[in-house]
C-alpha cells in the first residue's frame, strides 16, 4: 500500500481517494524464503545490454555470428542488437535467431537509440571506429567493449578482446589472442575428429559470405581431384549470405561432391572431416578445437593478420587468396593427402589448445566481473 502522511492517522491508513498502482513485476517479489531472494538478486543484477555488429558480403558473418554467441551467453540479461538496414544478410540472421532487432540508416540513428534505450553495456563489434564516435557513444552508456577493433576509436573503449589479433603494445584494457575465443556451444560437446590414415572426407568451408569466391574455386578443383582420389568425398558448407553466382549452387551435383547450406551444427561437419580448406577467420579455432588440419587462404589484408592460423597450430596457410595460384592450391592438398604423418602432426598441434575457456573469460570482461578490472 501506498499512502501520503497526512492520510495516515491512529483510526485509518486510507485516504479518501483510493486508487491502484500496478507495481511492475520485477519489483514485486515478496521475499518469503531463500528461493524468492535468489530470484530478487538475479534481478538485480540484469543489465541491459546492446550488441553492435553487421554482417554482408565484404566483410562476411563472422561479427554477426561471435555476437550471437555472446548473447546465447548472456541469458537473463535483456539483450537488443542493433544492425544497418542496408546489410540485409545479417539482419535476416538475427532475426532468424529470434533477437530483438533495431535495424538503423546510420551512426547518428544508432546513438539516437542508445540514448532512448539507455543500456548498461554497449558491445560494439565493429571493424576500425574513430574516436569522436565512440567518445560521443560514452556519453550514453557506462561502459563499452570493443570487439577485433584496431581503430582510434579502440583506445577510448573501456575494455577491447580480440582473440584474431595479437599486441601487447596498446594498454592495459587490450585483451588479444586464443585466450578470449569463443566457440559456439556446439563446438563444447564435440569430440575430437577421429584421425584416418587415408583422407576420406574434406570439408570446405570459407565462412558466410565468401567475398573472395574461394568456394567456386576449389569446386572446381574438387571436380578434378575426385577423379584421381575416387575415394575422398568433398562436403562444402556455404552460409547465409553466399552469393551464389560461381555455379556451385543450382548445377547437378558431381560424384564425391555435397553441397549444403547455413548448416545448422557445422561441428557435426568438422567432427567427421580429415581435411579442410578454410579461410582465415574464426573457423580456425572451431577445426582446431576438433583436430581438422586445415588448407587456409586469407580473404582480405586484414585476415593475414590474424595470427593463430600458423604451421606451428597446425594449419597450412598459403597467405592472401587472391595470390595463391590453382596450381599451389591443388599441390598443396595431394601433398597432404599423401603424407598421412604430417597431417596426424597437424592434427597434434591443433589438440594441444583448451580454446573451451574463452567464452567465460570474455562474458565476465563485459559484465565486469574480472578480479582485475
Amino acid at each position: 500500500m501506498i499512502a501520503r502522511r497526512k492520510c495516515i492517522s491512529p483510526g485509518s491508513r486510507i485516504g479518501e481517494k483510493v486508487s491502484v498502482y500496478e507495481m511492475p513485476k520485477q519489483e514485486a517479489v515478496d521475499i518469503d524464503d531463500v528461493s524468492d531472494w535468489m530470484i530478487c538478486e538475479q534481478e538485480l543484477k540484469k543489465k541491459k545490454i546492446l550488441f553492435r555488429a553487421d554482417g554482408y558480403k565484404q566483410i562476411g558473418m563472422g561479427h554477426i555470428y561471435h555476437c550471437l554467441t555472446l548473447a546465447y551467453n548472456l541469458t537473463g540479461h535483456e539483450i537488443v542488437f542493433v544492425t544497418k538496414k542496408e546489410h540485409q544478410e545479417g539482419l535476416r540472421k538475427l532475426e532468424e535467431a529470434h533477437m530483438k532487432v533495431k535495424a538503423v540508416l546510420d551512426d547518428r540513428e544508432y546513438l539516437c537509440f542508445v540514448r532512448e534505450w539507455k543500456p548498461d553495456i554497449v558491445v560494439n563489434d565493429c571493424l576500425d571506429t574513430q574516436e569522436d564516435f565512440v567518445k560521443e557513444l560514452k556519453k550514453y552508456v557506462k561502459r563499452v567493449v570493443a570487439i577485433e577493433d584496431l581503430g582510434s576509436g579502440a583506445d577510448c573503449a573501456d575494455i577491447v578482446i580480440n582473440a584474431l589479433y595479437e599486441d601487447g603494445k596498446r594498454g592495459r584494457s587490450y585483451y588479444w589472442g586464443e585466450k578470449y575465443v569463443c566457440l559456439k556451444d556446439e563446438f563444447f560437446m564435440a569430440k575430437p575428429a577421429v584421425f584416418h590414415k587415408e583422407v576420406r572426407r574434406v570439408v570446405v568451408v570459407f565462412g558466410g559470405t565468401d567475398a573472395s569466391g574461394f568456394t567456386g574455386r576449389v569446386y572446381t578443383l574438387a571436380k578434378r581431384l575426385h577423379k584421381d582420389y575416387p575415394r575422398i568425398s568433398f562436403h562444402f558448407i556455404l552460409g547465409i549470405g553466399y552469393s551464389c553466382t560461381d555455379g556451385v549452387i543450382g548445377e547437378e551435383m558431381e560424384e564425391g561432391i555435397c553441397v549444403e547450406r547455413d548448416t545448422q551444427r557445422i561441428s557435426d561437419a568438422f567432427m567427421q572431416a580429415d581435411l579442410a580448406f578454410t579461410s582465415q577467420g574464426r573457423t580456425v579455432y572451431e577445426l582446431a578445437s576438433v583436430g581438422v588440419p586445415a588448407i587456409v587462404m586469407a580473404q582480405n589484408e586484414r585476415e593475414t593478420k590474424h595470427t593463430f592460423a600458423q604451421m606451428h597450430n597446425g594449419f597450412m596457410n598459403l597467405g592472401l587468396g587472391k595470390h595463391v595460384s590453382d596450381e599451389t592450391l591443388e599441390r598443396t592438398f595431394r601433398w597432404l593427402v599423401e603424407t598421412p604423418q604430417i597431417r596426424r602432426e597437424m592434427r597434434e598441434l591443433m589438440l594441444r589448445h583448451d580454446l573451451t575457456k574463452g567464452i567465460d573469460r570474455v562474458i565476465q570482461l563485459i559484465l565486469k566481473e574480472d578480479e582485475n578490472e
